[in-house]
């Protein structure tokens, strides 16, 4: 036999090699692509495939080389005609068997039977068109499970282990399967000819004769053995604010109980920790590289509005979905009008919480509230937890008497409420990256956070010990409540994007520095209605009294020059006495920014994308601060 030795599918196959002019053809012929040949002694026997799968016998068939069979008035190339009108037979793998083909190794092979395409062959004389039996070449299958001799399924077996394949595809030529092997071996009855890693199934899926075997459920229960865990637990997130936070907490938290996490946001896909893919990675295209990955442990989606409108979820069951608050952003954007829209659009992520696992909502979020009273009872057969900053809710207090779990802040505590019992697990000041409790909406995040780390099984120990190494290294939560000191100047850069993240971020500049002590520079997205972008202007205009605007470097749809214009122009109109400067560019607006400021200010730094803004202040010699519980440390007693 002569075939290349990087061929595949049977191409280029020859058998019956048994002149010196035959071997020099075939040879030439193997090596027409320019790669090296394989000659090979050639077994006597009919062809078998046997399917081997967790080390056992699943399926065998018989295969028989392309060939068609002689009525005494067709030719051969009426006949290859008539047996490709098979419907079962289509191109490559695309059907059950694959068509006909006259090439130089069926013209050769033709020529050896004293005939060629034009010949017409006696009724009933079997012309080959191939001596291989692929299926790939046109061959066709006979299912022979049954058949398989005890003596020849062990044999299959060993091999299949000495190879270390948990699936493998013998190939053999054998006298005939359902004979015993010989005592002394194969060496003159045949023999394994080849095993393949991976193999084709369908000869066995749907043979030209016999038997349907349902493989495939061979090879998913050899993966998945009954009795042992097939999936691994999946954490959605989703809401209008905080998704990012409180995803990247969540791998933290769950990261610190050993589990390699895979996570999904919008700066992109990590796995263990590391950056693999830099991008918007909020959809199930970046959902199913997390959970394709054999390595990973547990998921945690980001789940934005515009992907699941467009594709959908990335997969079918969570284990915990966390809906952070429910405010107006993205309206008039994909059918999303009201914010009546947003909800129903966000409920699924709880919808799609499996029977028994739970759904976290936000306390003091009065559309959140709202999610558990909905009358289809959306969220039935699911945990609900409650999560919120203050501890005289009634809602919470509620949950927890009928034996509800709830996650608060308390008396400067992050605090567990769970089975009737009020557990303690985290002062409010050690709080990483909570600017010692100031952050009131980074403390929410926490709080979402935790509760999906404890329904996972992490031990309030554990929780408590990564709350407060979160933000020790800077890449845990890049751009969101970032500090850095240039000189005399703090530049806090934050993300918030809509009126409720600019009056979160600017609760927390008001509390640590005073609204006297602060200049904000300002981009928005331009994609965002006038009607929300100007609600955003008044924000920033009765917070701060020096602001700076730019506009972001993809302006989404707008003009040069039109969203800080309406900025411009809405900020005068609710703070006349505002001095308000208009850059093109962020590297223009930060300079200008850090000009307004007066020793011991801060500048609030709002971005687009974060990586030229961080370059930009490197640059500019500004160094992160490396714990801000140290700059501010005694926030948690007054919160």
């Amino acid at each position: 036999m002569v075939k290349p030795r990087q061929g595949r599918q049977g191409m280029h196959v020859f058998l019956g090699v048994d002149t010196p002019d035959a071997l020099r053809a075939a040879f030439e012929a193997a090596t027409a692509g320019g790669d090296d040949a394989v000659v090979e002694r050639e077994l006597t026997g009919r062809d078998y495939r046997v399917l081997v799968v967790g080390g056992q016998v699943v399926a065998a068939a018989e295969r028989v080389a392309a060939h068609v069979v002689g009525d005494g008035a067709t030719d051969v190339a009426g006949l290859i005609a008539r047996a490709n009108e098979d419907p079962r037979r289509g191109v490559g793998h695309a059907r059950a068997l694959t068509r006909l083909t006259v090439d130089d190794v069926a013209r050769t092979l033709l020529l050896r039977q004293g005939l060629d395409v034009d010949g017409v062959p006696a009724d009933g004389q079997v012309v080959r068109l191939r001596e291989n039996a692929n299926l790939s070449t046109g061959g066709t299958s006979v299912d022979v499970t049954d058949r398989v001799h005890p003596s020849v399924a062990d044999l299959c077996r060993r091999v299949a282990a000495i190879v270390g394949l948990d699936i493998a595809g013998l190939d053999l030529r054998l006298p005939s399967i359902d004979e015993p092997l010989p005592p002394t071996g194969l060496a003159t009855g045949g023999g394994v000819i080849e095993v393949n890693a991976a193999p084709g199934l369908r000869m066995h899926l749907d043979p030209s004769d016999g038997t349907a075997r349902d493989v495939g459920a061979a090879v998913v229960e050899a993966l998945y053995p009954a009795g042992t865990p097939s999936r691994i637990p999946i954490v959605a997130i989703t809401g209008t604010n905080g998704k990012t936070t409180v995803a990247r907490l969540t791998a933290h938290l769950l990261d610190g109980a050993g589990l390699r996490v895979g996570v999904t946001t919008t700066d992109g896909i990590a796995i263990g920790g590391r950056l693999v893919q830099r991008a918007d990675a909020t959809g199930p295209r970046s959902a199913r590289v997390v959970l394709s990955d054999p390595t990973v442990d547990a998921a945690v989606l980001e789940t934005a509005r515009g992907d699941l409108l467009r594709q959908g979820l990335g997969y079918d069951w969570s284990d915990v979905g966390i809906i952070t608050n429910l405010t107006g952003d993205h309206l008039g954007q994909d059918g999303i009008e009201s914010v009546e829209d947003l909800v129903a659009l966000k409920c699924l992520i709880g919808e799609r919480v499996r029977e028994g696992g739970a759904v976290v909502l936000n306390a003091d979020d009065p559309r959140s509230r709202s999610l558990a009273a909905y009358p289809d009872g959306r969220f039935a057969k699911r945990e609900i937890i409650w999560c919120g900053l203050d501890p005289r809710n009634p809602l919470i207090r509620r949950h927890w008497d009928t034996g509800g779990r709830a996650y608060l802040l308390a008396d400067g505590w992050l605090v567990e409420l769970a089975d009737r019992r009020w557990i303690p697990l985290l002062a409010v000041h050690e709080l990483g990256g909570g600017f010692g409790g100031a952050a009131r909406h980074l403390v929410a995040n926490a709080l979402a956070a935790t509760a999906a780390a404890r329904v996972l099984g992490v031990a309030t120990a554990r929780v408590a010990e990564r709350l407060r190494s979160f933000t020790d290294n800077p890449d845990d939560n890049p751009g969101r409540g970032m500090l850095l000191r240039l000189g005399g100047t703090d530049i806090l850069v934050d993300y918030a994007h809509n009126p409720a993240a600019i009056g979160a971020v600017g609760d927390l500049v008001e509390r640590l520095w005073g609204a006297a002590r602060a200049v904000a520079a300002v981009t928005l997205p331009g994609d965002r209605r006038d009607d929300l972008l100007r609600e955003s202007a008044r924000e920033i205009g009765l917070r701060f009294d020096r602001v700076v605007l730019y506009e972001d470097s993809d302006r989404r749809g707008r003009s040069p020059g039109e969203v800080p214009a309406l900025l411009h122009e809405e900020l005068l109109a609710t703070s006349p006495s505002t001095k308000c400067a208009v850059v093109r560019t962020v590297d223009e607006a930060v300079p200008a920014a850090l000009a307004m400021a007066r020793p011991g200010d801060v500048v609030l730094l709002l971005y687009e994308k974060i990586e030229p803004v961080l370059a930009l202040l490197h640059t500019l010699g500004a160094e992160v601060v490396p714990d801000q519980r140290v700059s501010f440390p005694l926030i948690g007693a007054t919160v």
